[in-house]
């Protein structure tokens, strides 16, 4: 059930008209949130091609914020995490996406907002990653605001929900800001 939804919303991603032009309409929500404002250390995601791009929120956001993204850890299976200071001094890691050179010594605990991925979301802030659970391990471990990114088109009736799946709070999308409510 799982794969299929998330095949139906990569077919869904084809007809998008300009990711460039709604990312950025997503990302300026964002940072009207209370959460967003307030917050100092946030923990974002740097965004594949078929996911809201956050490169523009992120490059604004370095030096107003304290900015971490996540290091992939293939062989615990967890996020770590380490500081930005500018998208130039990125590398390619785990699974090709760009990640931080030098982990932090920060917990999850201590992030005051999560900007989380995802494939598919339903209403009650449930979402479906990419099936390896990086981010429910993650999401577990906090108890901050995590509000979510997505296009319209990934917003869905249903997503299918196991006991270790962990939802968001808040989803923008181009055409609203959904308040979770399990």
């Amino acid at each position: 059930m799982k794969e299929k939804i998330r095949n139906e919303v990569a077919e869904r991603a084809r007809n998008l008209k300009s990711r460039e032009d709604t990312s950025s309409t997503i990302a300026s929500k964002l940072s009207t949130l209370p959460e967003f404002r307030s917050a100092d250390k946030i923990l974002f995601y740097y965004s594949l091609p078929d996911e809201v791009d956050t490169t523009g929120i992120l490059t604004r956001s370095i030096g107003e914020k304290t900015v971490y993204l996540p290091i992939t850890n293939t062989e615990t299976g967890e996020i770590e995490f380490g500081k930005v200071g500018s998208l130039d001094e990125l590398q390619e890691g785990a699974y090709g996406i760009p990640e931080p050179q030098n982990k932090s010594k920060i917990e999850a605990s201590h992030f005051q907002l999560i900007i989380v991925p995802g494939r598919a979301f339903d209403l009650k802030g449930n979402r479906l990653g990419r099936g390896r659970g990086y981010y429910d391990k993650l999401l577990a471990r906090t108890s901050c605001p995590k509000v979510a990114l997505a296009f319209e088109y990934q917003i869905i009736e249903a997503v299918p929900c196991e006991p270790h799946d962990i939802g968001v709070d808040k989803i923008i999308t181009e055409e609203r800001i959904i308040e979770c409510s399990p």
